[in-house]
């Protein structure tokens, strides 16, 4: 046995060495005696952790691709823990969707094939396409299998982005959106008695260095600041830890610098699969995948940690206002939907001589008609379903109008525009203060709006006649905008057996990843979300389970 001095000495340098970092480095084979959970003493190599625990399938995440791996693994025969660092069952970004399983079953798979390869670009080749398509058309069978209500709806419409398809939603609960549909996932997995860990991140992974297989990771309690646990995975680890739509610092690293999207989604997907990708030798794959959505409410977003949202394909109603930038110049259609719009927008247009972004800071200007109609924030995020995180989990407590938030100083009030673009303050992304705007600048894009709105026509925009009312009736007001995102495509690149791929394009042993990080959507959104979600979770949970615990007596 080991000394309990020797033990901790050894902990400590395991923590940051042989967990996976260090681990390639150490090439001793000499161990010391110890037991496994639930084992014999047995020799340990210097790479191996003393592990404290351990399951067949181990799961790095609690949202649509975790609970279903969970439920499929448990189906299988296999034990499974699954670790979310979130402290409350929310279901990621599945939990606050639009709740729709849509695309790919009960339609023709070749021509999913087709859309998806044209769409990634050649980013991602047929053979997984194939396989994940498949898989996606076997989707409402394993649903029934595992005994989890879902209907499918009749066939839609075929457009450029996706051929037709159908949607499914899960039955039993009053409504049609994410929270209902993790309502009943979180619910099955509750029945099967399956370990969920909340409040409990992983903090990295443990790799065999001569194999490279995964055989662990190591998790650290009470949301990172209790015990740190060594997990043994008998058989394999998946990866459905989301996308990176809660990290300023991903998004700016893989996108545009400064410019941060608000998450629609969790905020707890903060790109962790990265760490645990690059440390395996993983390869990346889709990482300027970020969808913008809804433009949102900038200091609320801030407040809240997540997306405080307009409505992102109605538009903002009523319709008087406008959106300027610090010249006090309109610079795009405001009604414009950008909900899962990868398009090249207006507020990335960049200044090289002044090294910042042209259109940032921008503002919603309107009118006491629009202050009085309603509140600006009515906590839905598209066609008046509450399908954001700061709306599922009422972050924002905005009122009955808009009278908080003009007390809070998120909203500027004058009884004049020229007075109005002197109170106006904002931050630009390269940190420069804006206090005020052009009032010049301000005056003439109201007056010329106004006077499109009057004749029916948006000659600057194209905003249409319906979605256009004047801005007249004062005093006016001012809101400070950003943008947010819907998801994150980027991360892991994996097989048609969801197996992390390396970068000399091998399977990493016991390694797979599912869902939003690693996404197949190799630029435009075709295999949606969830769909994506649910399908590569039971594929993940299915193909970890099947395999061979592996033997720690007979490890390289």
């Amino acid at each position: 046995m080991v000394l309990k001095e020797e033990k901790l000495d050894r902990r400590s340098f395991l923590k940051g060495a042989a967990a996976v970092g260090g681990a390639a480095a150490l090439t001793s084979l000499v161990g010391c005696d110890t037991e496994e959970p639930g084992g014999a003493a047995t020799a340990r190599p210097e790479w191996m952790p003393e592990f404290d625990e351990a399951a067949d399938v181990v799961i790095i995440g609690y949202g649509g691709a975790g609970v279903c791996a969970a439920i499929e693994a448990y189906e299988q025969g296999a034990s499974v823990i699954v670790f979310e660092k979130s402290p409350i069952a929310d279901g990621g970004s599945t939990g606050c969707s639009s709740g729709n399983i849509h695309t790919a079953p009960k339609s023709d798979p070749q021509k999913w094939v087709e859309k998806i390869m044209r769409g990634s670009f050649d980013t991602v080749d047929q053979e997984t396409v194939e396989k994940m398509v498949a898989h996606a058309m076997d989707t409402p069978d394993w649903f029934e299998k595992v005994n989890i209500p879902v209907v499918w709806g009749e066939m839609g419409t075929e457009s450029v982005t996706r051929p037709a398809s159908s949607s499914g939603r899960m039955t039993g609960y009053d409504g049609n959106e994410g929270r209902f549909l993790w309502a009943g996932l979180n619910q099955a997995a509750e029945d099967r008695e399956i370990d969920i860990r909340l409040n409990t991140p992983v903090t990295d992974i443990i790799q065999n260095p001569f194999t490279k297989e995964l055989v662990g990771v190591v998790v650290t309690e009470d949301g990172g600041k209790g015990a740190e646990k060594y997990i043994k995975a008998n058989k394999g680890v998946v990866m459905a830890c989301g996308g990176y739509g809660g990290s300023p610092e991903r998004q700016y690293q893989y996108n545009h610098p400064g410019i941060y999207l608000w998450p629609w989604g969790t905020p707890y997907n903060t790109g962790d699969g990265f760490d645990f990708s690059i440390r395996a030798g993983a390869d990346l794959w889709h990482l300027d995948g970020c969808e913008y959505s809804a433009v949102a409410f900038r200091l609320a977003s801030e407040e809240c940690g997540a997306s405080v949202s307009t409505d992102a394909t109605a538009g903002i109603t009523p319709y008087n206002h406008i959106f300027v930038n610090r010249k006090g110049e309109r610079f795009m259609n405001e009604a414009k939907s950008m909900n899962h719009d990868i398009e090249s927008k207006p507020v990335e247009d960049f200044s090289s001589a002044e090294s910042d972004f042209i259109n940032l800071p921008f503002f919603m200007v309107f009118d006491q008609t629009m202050f009085d109609a309603k509140p600006l924030y009515i906590g839905s995020g598209r066609s008046n379903i509450i399908n954001t995180y700061a709306g599922v989990w009422e972050l924002c407590d905005w009122g009955p109008d808009n009278s908080k938030a003009l007390s809070k100083g998120w909203i500027f009030q004058a009884d004049t525009l020229e007075e109005l673009a002197g109170k106006i303050k904002g931050t630009t992304p390269a940190k420069i203060a804006v206090n005020g705007i052009d009032a010049e600048g301000l005056k003439a894009s109201v007056a010329a709006y106004n006077q499109y709105a009057a004749a029916g026509e948006d000659k600057d925009f194209g905003r249409r006649a319906q979605n256009m009312a004047p801005i007249e009736t004062p005093p006016f007001y001012a809101i400070e905008m950003t943008v947010s995102n819907i998801n994150t495509q980027g991360g892991a690149r994996r097989d048609g057996d969801c197996q992390v791929i390396d970068t000399k394009g091998q399977k990493i042993g016991r390694f797979f990843s599912g869902g939003e990080f690693g996404s197949i959507n190799g630029f435009v959104y075709v295999y949606g979300n969830i769909f994506e979600a649910l399908t590569s979770g039971w594929v993940c949970g299915q193909n970890a389970a099947k395999l061979e615990s592996w033997d720690p007596d007979n490890v390289y």
